[in-house]
């Protein structure tokens, strides 16, 4: 499979962050959630074990949080 990447970062008010979020949780729960940017869209599966890294900063003028979420696609079974 061919290596594809999507990134967006809308400005957003905190209720609107609050929900994309919850909307990429469920997601997460449900094992499959989709990117959508334009007319392009990743679908995503997550499986097995998760990486997460979170990383919060805060400055004088401007404050952050960044979230990581990776796995690896799991290796075939050998018995089947």
């Amino acid at each position: 499979m061919e290596s594809e990447e999507l990134e967006a970062a809308p400005l957003m008010g905190s209720r609107e962050a609050a929900d994309y979020l919850s909307a990429l949780a469920k997601g997460l729960r449900r094992g499959e959630f989709g990117l959508t940017l334009g007319n392009r869209t990743i679908i995503l599966a997550p499986q097995g074990k998760l990486g997460v890294v979170i990383l919060a900063k805060r400055k004088k003028k401007k404050s952050s949080i960044d979230i990581q979420i990776a796995w690896s696609k799991p290796k075939p079974d050998p018995a089947a």
